[in-house]
């Protein structure tokens, strides 16, 4: 017999969270990256400026040309989006989740948040001291990836 089919990475995050080595888990837990689908580049561009400027994120990425397939009001759409994917400290995501649902175009805006399996430590230390709760003062606002 083969070897059973490995679940996609995003539907296995969590799983592989709860399965890290105790001395693994600090930062990892303490990170999130957050999924969230706009409706163009621009409005992607606009929400990724405003959570890194309110320090609320540490950074952001755009991925356009997204297709999305979604059953609203018992009809199936398709639609092009722009994936944001924020790297937001966990202790900030309340307030970064209640400033895109303000400033977020759909009624009911598509947000999760994924806790990393593992990371580059730095990387990690790097998203925990930018991204702030209360929009706080960066620590390492001169570092560059």
């Amino acid at each position: 017999r083969g070897k059973a089919p490995q679940a996609p990475l995003f539907f296995g995050l969590c799983r592989c969270t709860l399965a890290l080595r105790p001395e693994r888990i600090g930062r990892n837990i303490m990170s999130l990256l957050v999924y969230v689908t706009m409706p163009d580049r621009e409005s992607g561009l606009r929400l990724a400026r405003r959570l890194v400027e309110a320090h609320l994120a540490a950074g952001g990425n755009l991925v356009p040309g997204v297709l999305s397939v979604y059953r609203w009001r018992n009809a199936v759409h398709e639609h092009g989006e722009c994936l944001l994917l924020a790297q937001v400290a966990r202790a900030a995501f309340a307030e970064a989740r209640a400033l895109i649902v303000r400033e977020h175009p759909y009624e009911v805006p598509c947000i999760l948040a994924l806790p990393p399996c593992d990371g580059h430590e730095p990387f990690l230390q790097w998203i925990a001291d930018n991204s702030l709760p209360g929009g706080g003062t960066p620590v390492s606002e001169e570092r560059s990836f």
